[in-house]
């Protein structure tokens, strides 16, 4: 059961995703507003990317920050 819950969400997260890739540890789901068609076309124009350099795939001491 407890595997179960965690692959459902992620099951049903795909559906709702514009951008779904498997890596070999990690699963990438790219959500955005315009994708639903909820933001008018003022709104659309106006969005911008969302810089991602802020993560670290690796800690102070070099192992990997996620697991």
């Amino acid at each position: 059961m407890d595997t179960v819950i965690p692959m459902a969400g992620l099951f049903y997260a795909t559906h709702f995703s514009e951008i779904f890739e498997v890596d070999d540890k990690y699963v990438t789901l790219g959500y955005s507003l315009g994708h639903f068609k909820m933001l008018t076309e003022k709104q659309n124009k106006m969005l911008k990317a969302v810089k991602h350099d802020f993560y670290n795939p690796t800690n102070k001491n070099g192992q990997d920050a996620l697991f």
